[in-house]
């Protein structure tokens, strides 16, 4: 096998004809080498586990509080000192929407607004502030730091 190098015209060399044995290879070295297989693709960390947590806190932006505050709450989990139950994304989603009927729902409001003989209309979300504040007064950690003059 043979091949040809060809230079820039401006560099001043001529064409090289070479063979594979000018550069140490052969078919034979090919054939008798072994490839080499890496059952450690994340190296450098200590373990599978380490790479896939900071793959995920990566892809999820985690800043630093968070990172070490999702790591505090795995080691409680895995030292049995805080009980885990979720297991899926819908099972997280249905646990907020269980929560949120506990408190005051937002009202919708369309507000009609009137503009270079076009009317615009804008969904406008809002909370009740006497619900909330009664939300407030329910809740048995807040109610202490209410001020009454």
């Amino acid at each position: 096998d043979m091949f040809k190098t060809k230079y820039h015209p401006n560099s001043g060399h001529t064409p090289a004809i070479e063979t594979f044995s000018t550069f140490g290879h052969s078919v034979e070295a090919e054939a008798s080498s072994i490839p080499i297989v890496n059952d450690t693709l994340w190296q450098p960390f200590m373990c599978c586990a380490d790479f896939e947590f900071t793959e995920l806190a990566h892809q999820a932006a985690l800043n630093k509080d968070q990172t070490n505050k999702m790591l505090q709450l795995i080691w409680q989990i895995v030292e049995g000192q805080a009980k885990f139950t979720f297991r899926s994304h819908t099972e997280v989603l249905k646990a907020w929407d269980q929560a949120a009927t506990q408190m005051t729902p937002f009202k919708k409001h369309i507000i009609s607004v009137p503009y270079k003989k076009e009317e615009f209309e804008f969904d406008v979300h809002t909370w009740p502030l006497w619900d909330w504040a009664m939300d407030l007064l329910q809740d048995p950690l807040l109610v202490l730091h209410f001020v009454w003059d």
